[in-house]
């Protein structure tokens, strides 16, 4: 399991390197077509499902304003696992 973040409410985020070998790289192009390899995206998930859009993911000034809209701040983030996922959905 890579590393990820949990905020209250159930909230977990998890920073996911995006290259053409795994499937975060499929569905960040969903959403930014212009992505590059080894982009950071922040997948967010709240009991295995997708928050806000789908499928999830988020560049982090995006992050941000997500977590403004749910009434939090990264600050209220706690860590929850250990390494950064490379090249795993």
């Amino acid at each position: 399991m890579g590393r990820y973040f949990l905020a209250p409410g159930g909230i977990r985020i998890q920073p996911v390197d995006v290259v053409p070998s795994n499937a975060h790289w499929v569905f960040v192009r969903m959403i930014a077509p212009g992505v590059r390899p080894g982009e950071v995206w922040y997948l967010v998930t709240q009991g295995g499902a997708a928050v806000g859009r789908l499928p999830g993911y988020y560049q982090l000034h995006e992050l941000t304003d997500l977590l403004e809209t749910l009434g939090l701040t990264l600050a209220d983030l706690r860590e929850g696992g250990g390494e950064t996922e490379t090249g795993t959905a």
